[in-house]
């Protein structure tokens, strides 16, 4: 059989015999959407989605503008959670969702701010540490120290460097 060249790509054909929605198959070949989402406000962009036809270019426009426009957490997290799995659209929203945590643990300046930030992060994620990190740095009683001990992103250097931090408490000096 023949490989058959992109001029002799058939996307209607594959999503017919596959019920793989055009708008993905295009977004996983980084072919080009048809159209525009004429949004101007999340609100907007939120409405242009619902109302589009199911799997239609219009309603994946649509989310892009709405994962673009969004300016919360809350917001951000709407819009990932119609993102089909594995999607460039599911990709761009973890994006801003950890852009959104980054400037909340940047500016944290109390415990609870910090505990709040590593709580609404991703799991697993970069900026998820960070915000851990932040939560044990301006924790100063052995409770406080304790409780980020108790919740530590993946890996063992996070419980190491609690453990080193209530050791303190301790009597212990690096």
């Amino acid at each position: 059989m023949e490989a058959k060249t992109t001029t002799d790509f058939d996307i209607k054909k594959m999503s017919e015999e596959t019920g793989i929605s055009i708008p993905e198959i295009k977004q996983a070949l980084n072919i080009p959407l048809n159209g525009k989402c004429e949004a101007a406000t999340f609100e907007e962009a939120r409405k242009a989605y619902e109302d589009a036809p199911s799997d239609s270019e219009a309603k994946a426009l649509a989310l892009k503008k709405w994962i673009d426009l969004a300016t919360t957490i809350d917001e951000v997290l709407e819009a990932y959670g119609k993102a089909p799995s594995g999607s460039e659209d599911e990709v761009l929203a973890i994006k801003k969702w950890e852009e959104f945590i980054l400037e909340k643990v940047n500016s944290a300046t109390t415990l609870d701010e910090a505990r709040k930030a590593y709580e609404d992060a991703p799991s697993d994620s970069e900026v998820q540490a960070l915000a851990w990190k932040k939560w044990l740095d301006l924790a100063t009683t052995i409770d406080e120290v304790l409780e980020a001990y108790e919740y530590p992103p993946e890996g063992p250097e996070a419980k190491a460097l609690a453990t080193k931090k209530i050791a303190k408490f301790f009597g212990w000096q690096e």
